[in-house]
């Protein structure tokens, strides 16, 4: 059961960040069929997956903001490890064999991610692509 959906509308035109985009949207809706089935074993396991991957990404994300010099890298990072450090507290939960999972968290996950990629990664996919722009030495002059 998917509760978010990918569309053009989230893709902020770079393809390998694209691509980890909608991979973070099919963990998320695994987490939540595994919710929805009450198999605990397997929320720990997809909320580990979820957890490893968006270090991952984050981190692919925070190399490409470094190698352009990036003006907003600090905050769109201050982003990240704001999410991490709930992530972290899930992960605990999830240890203990707790119940970590409810509609809040996913309520908070999906309007994080949404906002997250529809806001801060829309302008560093800008900043991405004026970069490539900028190799390929291609003028972007105001008109």
């Amino acid at each position: 059961m998917s509760v978010i959906q990918w569309d053009g509308s989230l893709a902020i035109g770079h393809a390998v960040i694209d691509g980890q985009h909608r991979s973070l949207i099919e963990l998320i809706n695994r987490l939540h069929t595994a919710y929805s089935c009450g198999n605990g074993g397997d929320i720990r396991i997809v909320l580990l997956e979820l957890y490893k991957y968006t270090l991952f990404h984050f981190g692919e994300e925070e190399a490409l903001m470094a190698h352009i010099g990036y003006a907003e890298g600090s905050s769109h990072k201050r982003e990240h490890e704001h999410f991490i450090e709930r992530l972290d507290a899930l992960a605990v939960k999830a240890k203990a064999a707790e119940d970590c999972i409810n509609a809040e968290l996913f309520n908070w996950l999906i309007a994080w991610l949404l906002d997250h990629i529809s806001v801060t990664d829309m302008l560093l996919g800008a900043a991405l692509a004026r970069e490539e722009g900028l190799v390929r030495g291609e003028a972007h002059l105001p008109l």
